[in-house]
């Protein structure tokens, strides 16, 4: 009867099983899916250590007969792993057993030998159970298997019969059935999350693609509207038809920025990797942007340090540093200073891009970076975007400060790095 057994032995074989409940979970994580040894591996340690236990710390041991939850464990093994794993656990279960010995222990290997060769043939048909006939089947394999044990066993030692306690395995029971719901829980929020994902992804791409299609339209539209009307006008000037033809480019050009911004922001892992000075790209970025800036009445203030070395894509870098100086001396319509500064805090590097523009509201600031946020009449954000995923892919983060009619600054912090060559990104 329970009151035969000890009450702290009873919950420390809950809590063993509890264990694979616990971490069951992270063998469902993405990346783990692609490593199936090392997936393997680690589920055979997140069952055989609890059932071990269960087996040392049996509630209940009367000249060698051993009573715990060990089986609740080896089925769980058996219908949520893989044939391999389960196999090795069935394996583990019965040399574990072995070792502890007694007379009870052929009882463990008839009950465990059933139980494992019912689950492994029941498998497939299994996975097309719904939850409740799981649940049903999980409790008269595990009560049945110990009770043909039993019968077997008692053909050759009629006094075992005495060892069964089956209110016990009646409680085991209701364990497992809560283990069983707990851990179709689990498949079923990793399922759930997986789905809400997949969903994510594809909205996202239909809005991106739809923005896209919407934003090449336009230069396309002007380019047909001019090359129309070189067509079908007669006695168009030189200075028209160059006109004409100035514009088409430009409209072809912007077209051409947008596939290359939805490009990069579909690859946006740097293909190389290097020891960038940040300091010599903020002095090139600044003399690239210095013709631009005389253009628009803007003024442009360098200031940096020696020494200051991160790790990345030069070329990308420079990409997301141009895209962000650029949108900032755009923003000062009547002129301005911008600030183009690098210098060392700790074990970061800061790079800070200053403006004196128009400035944003926190709200703006809020939905920079993401997709087709502008604040430019012809902007599509994409290449704001695109900076955004450069810096964050190279370890960067990106902090935007803006206040209306005073400016907009962007502190970008990477990790320091030291001195060295060129590496492969593998």
């Amino acid at each position: 009867m329970l009151e035969d057994f000890k009450v702290e032995l009873l919950l420390l074989n809950l809590f063993f099983i509890l264990f694979p409940l616990i971490f069951y979970q992270f063998v469902h994580q993405d990346r783990l899916k692609a490593k199936s040894a090392f997936r393997n591996l680690l589920l055979f340690f997140i069952f055989t250590p609890p059932i071990w236990l269960c087996m040392i710390f049996s509630v209940n041991n009367e000249d060698g007969f051993l009573t715990n939850m060990h089986s609740t464990g080896l089925l769980l093994a058996c219908y949520y792993s893989n044939p391999l794993v389960s196999g090795a656990v069935f394996l583990s279960t019965l040399a574990g057993r072995l070792l502890l010995g007694g007379d009870g222990q052929y009882l463990t290997y008839i009950g465990d030998t059933l139980l494992f060769g019912i689950a492994l043939l029941s498998g497939r048909e299994y996975k097309t159970m719904r939850l409740f006939s799981r649940i049903a089947s999980n409790i008269v394999l595990a009560f049945g298997s110990k009770l043909c044990a039993v019968l077997l066993f008692s053909i050759f030692d009629p006094d075992c019969l005495g060892h069964f306690h089956y209110m016990f395995y009646l409680m085991e029971c209701l364990f497992m059935a809560l283990a069983v719901y707990t851990i179709e829980a689990i498949q079923k929020n990793m399922q759930l999350k997986q789905e809400l994902l997949d969903t994510e992804k594809i909205k996202v791409a239909s809005v991106i693609s739809a923005s896209v299609a919407h934003e090449i339209r336009n230069p396309l539209t002007s380019v047909r509207g001019f090359i129309q009307l070189l067509y079908e006008t007669e006695g168009l000037s030189a200075d028209k038809k160059k006109l004409y033809g100035h514009i088409c480019l430009e409209e072809l050009d912007r077209a051409q920025q947008i596939i290359n911004d939805y490009l990069s922001l579909a690859r946006p892992h740097p293909d190389l990797i290097e020891k960038i000075d940040l300091a010599e790209e903020v002095s090139y970025v600044s003399t690239v942007l210095t013709s631009y800036a005389n253009l628009k009445g803007v003024e442009l203030r360098v200031e940096t340090e020696p020494g200051l070395f991160v790790s990345g894509d030069r070329q990308r870098l420079r990409q997301s540093m141009l895209n962000i100086g650029k949108n900032g001396i755009e923003a000062m319509e009547q002129g301005g200073m911008l600030d183009l500064r690098a210098k060392r805090e700790g074990k970061e590097v800061l790079l800070l891009i200053c403006d004196t523009g128009a400035g944003m509201t926190n709200e703006e600031v809020s939905r920079l970076g993401t997709p087709y946020f502008s604040t430019k009449d012809k902007g599509t954000g994409l290449g704001t975007l695109v900076s955004f995923n450069i810096i964050k892919n190279m370890l960067g983060k990106i902090k935007v400060e803006s206040k209306v009619g005073v400016g907009t600054s962007f502190h970008i912090s990477f990790p320091a790095s030291g001195r060295g060559g060129i590496s492969n990104d593998a």
